[in-house]
């Protein structure tokens, strides 16, 4: 005698499990080895064709397109509903401020003649000191060691300032930095300046070095002056090209 089965989904993973026909119900294992997990199954009731006595037949068609539920609720899960993402915010070239050219002042080609009058007397005094204590003039080797150590503190002080005194120059601005051991900055925008000016000295000149005196209108005007600038006949045309209007 044959035994007939019914074919049964497994709601947990899909896999399609044979299953004896019994009154009541089941509850049967899943045979695959990924799975294993128990479900209830349950036998087809049969529904009588003639209509019992008393009662009218209605042959019931199940509507076109009518929304059947799935054995397991998770194998059609909708999707979550995506919030849609902000597009970026774009910014126009012109508003971005670009890095510009940094230029670092140049004090032995604006003040030679300081610079060696610094170095020579710095070095005058400590030969003097050196004669001095050599004859055993105490007095005057205390005097010269004292111009020796004042000239070269001052020389080097002015060197550390002027070292770190960078002009940088933007898209949009001109940035000052000036300071040793602490920083300070000045900033010029392009639209407030009105006007730059060159000097230089017959000095200045040879070595290719100059002064820019910068006209700045903010709310009233008022002249800032960089001094030591190598190049400075560039650094104005850089600089009036920049206030242009774009």
């Amino acid at each position: 005698m044959l035994t007939q089965t019914l074919t049964y989904k497994c709601p947990h993973c899909g896999t399609p499990v044979e299953v004896e026909p019994r009154a009541g119900e089941n509850i049967v294992v899943c045979p695959s080895e990924q799975c294993k997990k128990p479900f209830q199954v349950a036998v087809p009731v049969a529904e009588p064709i003639e209509p019992l006595a008393g009662e009218e037949h209605h042959d019931y068609h199940e509507p076109v397109g009518a929304h059947k539920e799935p054995a397991n609720p998770l194998e059609h899960k909708q999707p979550a509903e995506q919030k849609p993402i902000a597009a970026p915010v774009a910014v126009r070239p012109d508003e971005q401020e670009t890095a510009g050219q940094q230029i670092h002042l140049q004090m032995f080609r604006r003040y030679p003649l300081r610079v060696l009058a610094h170095l020579a007397a710095a070095i005058g005094g400590l030969v003097a000191m050196i004669w001095c204590l050599d004859r055993n003039y105490l007095t005057g080797a205390a005097l010269c060691g004292v111009l020796a150590v004042v000239a070269t503190g001052r020389f080097v002080v002015w060197w550390m300032r002027m070292r770190d005194t960078i002009l940088t120059i933007t898209n949009k601005r001109l940035v000052l930095e000036t300071g040793v051991w602490s920083r300070q900055s000045t900033e010029i925008f392009f639209n407030d300046v009105q006007d730059v000016r060159v000097h230089q000295g017959i000095l200045s000149g040879w070595f290719n070095v100059g002064d820019l005196a910068i006209i700045v209108s903010r709310g009233a005007k008022e002249t800032v002056v960089i001094m030591a600038v190598p190049d400075p006949i560039n650094v104005a045309g850089l600089i009036r090209s920049q206030n242009q209007p774009k």
